[in-house]
């Protein structure tokens, strides 16, 4: 199998693939997309949550690096980006994947246990309170 992949790490990669269905945040005002945002990473789990751990593991292999990295602009970004609107979106939007990816790797690779016991639907107000902050901050 190495030499029709030529190396674990490209095999690797074949293997992983991290999704999330982006529909659900195209059809929730964008008033309320940072909570639907926050509930859509709470029910991630199972496949999703071993593949963004192996590629967390994994990223200081370019191969792996560059699948991370892209998983993040296509899963993360570009969807978030479509909703927002004015100059600074594309900004906005990468704020909030960097938000959001921080929630998964609270839970998912630090194991942080506060907001594992937390209630969940505490967590996803507050959390959806701070992704939507960044999506859409109040004009002063």
């Amino acid at each position: 199998m190495i030499r029709h992949f030529k190396s674990k790490e490209l095999l690797f990669l074949e293997t992983m693939h991290l999704t999330l269905d982006d529909e659900p945040l195209l059809d929730v005002p964008l008033e309320r997309l940072g909570e639907r945002l926050a509930e859509l990473l709470l029910d991630l789990g199972g496949s999703a949550r071993g593949v963004f751990l192996a590629l967390v593991h994994g990223s200081n292999e370019p191969h792996i690096h560059d699948r991370l990295r892209d998983t993040h602009e296509h899963l993360f970004v570009e969807p978030l980006r479509r909703r927002l609107s004015g100059p600074d979106a594309g900004i906005r939007a990468r704020m909030a994947a960097a938000v959001a990816g921080g929630l998964l790797y609270a839970l998912w690779v630090a194991g942080d246990q506060g907001l594992l016991r937390m209630d969940r639907a505490e967590l996803v107000s507050r959390y959806g309170t701070l992704l939507q902050d960044v999506l859409t901050p109040r004009t002063s």
